[in-house]
């Protein structure tokens, strides 16, 4: 009886022991060189609230074990940020994509090596080495292109320089084409394709995502393109697409049922917490309200928050508008309006229909001039 239990519990320490191996994974980081006083940050992508951070005060190494879960390959990343004059500024990157496995990053902070018995992290690195070319060549173009601003003498050079950029760029989709073709069971190739499919025309994402395995597509980031690919994104002169939220006070409301929106213009915009040019564009929303607020209505709109956070939002803010709210991210309606990121605006006419739709991001002036075209 006495050896039947003994033999029990080696085996349930064995499984448990293999179990908890798969479902964790280990990142050992150690860090020579430091000579600056510097920020370590840790950050699971998938996880927001898994963050660490540490502070290293001129020694000349780090060593640090990260530990956590994903429930399918994801990014994992490192900053390190140097003090400059009191403070913090970003310094060194270092992105890692892997599933529950142990990592090891190990050498000068200047030069670091990836050790890993991942399959997944290895095919991004040749990813990495393969963009790291490119961007390079980018870089430097872009970078020729700003010395040439404001020359009256460079315009022609300007021009040929962006033709050159443009170039890079169409080369890097096609790298990106070629590297998911070459990979189609790996999960970076479904992560990168996510990365990219606004990149891309809608068309060869499809071509793209049928070249996955399956067991690509079951992931999340598969999940994401197959909605992508089947979502029709609004166009000017095409009628408007409600969705669910919730108001400040926590109340369930449809986006087409919010007060004061009757007979009047939308300008609908897309905001996210942490998003720095989302919170530059505040200032001038409330200089675009108080103009136009007798025949325009703001509606902001954050996913990812919960009630409370969006009240804190709106009395920070100090706004006469109206803040909605999702505690998840509705992925077909930030398709439907071309919301890829935030900020992103969109302007609504008093009969339900798409007027004008702004590129992503916030560009000083930007709103008030479209809104001053349409309304006036």
């Amino acid at each position: 009886m006495k050896a039947k239990l003994l033999v029990f519990m080696l085996f349930y320490l064995i499984t448990t022991t293999l179990f908890a191996q798969n479902n964790e994974y280990k990142v050992n980081v150690n860090l020579t060189g430091i000579s600056d006083s510097l920020c370590i940050y840790f950050c699971q992508a998938t996880n927001p609230n898994n963050i660490d951070t540490d502070y290293v005060y001129g020694n000349d190494t780090f060593k640090k074990t990260y530990t956590g879960s994903v429930t399918e390959p994801s990014s994992l990343n490192i900053y390190a940020f140097r003090l400059e004059n009191n403070e913090f500024r970003k310094y060194k990157e270092i992105k890692l994509f892997v599933g529950n496995e142990n990592v090891s990053v190990s050498g000068d902070i200047n030069d670091f090596d990836i050790i890993t018995n991942s399959e997944t992290q290895q095919i991004y690195n040749m990813w990495v080495e393969k963009l790291s070319i490119l961007t390079d060549k980018m870089s430097d173009v872009l970078n020729r292109y700003n010395r040439s601003i404001g020359v009256v003498s460079d315009s022609i050079t300007s021009a040929t320089i962006l033709k050159e950029y443009k170039a890079y760029r169409d080369k890097e989709k096609q790298l990106v084409s070629k590297f998911i073709s070459q990979h189609p069971s790996s999960e970076t190739s479904a992560f990168l394709l996510h990365t990219y499919m606004y990149k891309i025309q809608k068309d060869s994402v499809k071509i793209l995502l049928d070249k996955l395995d399956k067991s690509c597509v079951k992931t999340s980031h598969g999940k994401d393109l197959k909605l992508f690919t089947r979502t029709k994104k609004l166009v000017v002169g095409d009628f408007w697409h409600d969705f669910d939220a919730f108001d400040i006070e926590g109340k369930e409301v449809l986006f087409s049922e919010i007060k004061n929106i009757e007979g009047k213009y939308i300008l609908l915009g897309f905001s996210n917490l942490g998003c720095s040019p989302c919170e530059n564009s505040v200032s001038e929303l409330k200089n675009v309200y108080d103009i136009y607020n007798d025949k325009l209505e703001l509606v902001t709109y954050f996913q990812g928050i919960t009630q409370e956070g969006l009240k804190g939002k709106a009395k920070s803010h100090n706004i006469d508008w109206t803040y909605i709210g999702l505690g998840k991210y509705d992925k077909e309606t930030m398709f439907t309006y071309g919301a890829y990121g935030t900020p992103k605006f969109v302007l609504i006419s008093p009969d339900r229909k798409i007027i004008y739709s702004w590129g992503m991001g916030y560009k000083k002036g930007s709103l008030l001039k479209k809104v001053k075209e349409y309304l006036e």
